[in-house]
């Protein structure tokens, strides 16, 4: 998979942002945004 080379994995810190998410069973919908902001999907 191709990653635009300004998108880095310490934008979203697995190992402090999700476990939060992952306990409670909850999708951190505040990311999505961001993730659009990559346009690394097409439609």
């Amino acid at each position: 998979m191709f990653l635009p080379h300004h998108f880095h994995f310490h934008h979203i810190s697995s190992s402090t942002f999700f476990p939060q998410y992952w306990e409670k069973a909850e999708f951190p919908f505040q990311i999505v945004p961001k993730l659009g902001a990559l346009r690394i999907s097409q439609g």
